[in-house]
């Protein structure tokens, strides 16, 4: 007779368990679903304008296939409101992971790289502001990891003709 407070009592932990075992794993894939939504807001300081004219071009790679030119995102900002220099833009929204920035000084709003002999007139730039010799640099060289909700990062521009 006494068994049965004990066996109710075991079953009672086993109903127990069995419906707290389901909550806490939607609790754990809850937090691994968030974390994978998670997104940031990435400030660029765009340093060294030569003027205010045009826009910035900026293309964004998640992946080194076809970087520079293929990129998965592309944004533009106009330069009037640069100061000393400087143009700071936003980019919201953007997902955990690893990526690197191209970007284009577009003065004349054209779309693309002007070149004279083979040789930019415009300003050109990646993050992480890897040296460029006579090719562009690769993804690992330009490459960051967005892992914060706010990050910042500068790109200096590239000019090889100081003055327009």
């Amino acid at each position: 007779m006494k068994k049965r407070p004990e066996f109710l009592a075991l079953l009672s932990l086993a109903v127990f368990f069995a419906i707290l075992r389901p909550c806490s794993m939607s609790a754990q894939e809850h937090s691994v679903e968030a974390a994978k939504k998670a997104t940031s807001t990435l400030i660029v300081h765009y340093t060294g304008l030569r003027n205010k004219e045009g826009k910035i071009l900026t293309g964004m790679a998640r992946k080194a296939e076809g970087f520079p030119r293929d990129v998965d995102q592309h944004f533009s900002w106009l330069k009037a409101d640069a100061r000393d220099g400087v143009l700071s833009v936003q980019i919201e929204g953007l997902p955990y992971g690893p990526c690197a920035l191209t970007c284009l000084d577009d003065e004349n709003c054209n779309g693309d790289i002007d070149m004279f002999l083979g040789i930019p007139k415009e300003g050109w730039g990646f993050s992480k502001n890897p040296s460029c010799g006579l090719s562009a640099p690769d993804f690992e060289d330009c490459k960051f990891e967005i892992d914060q909700p706010v990050q910042e990062i500068e790109i200096k521009l590239n000019y090889v003709r100081k003055g327009k």
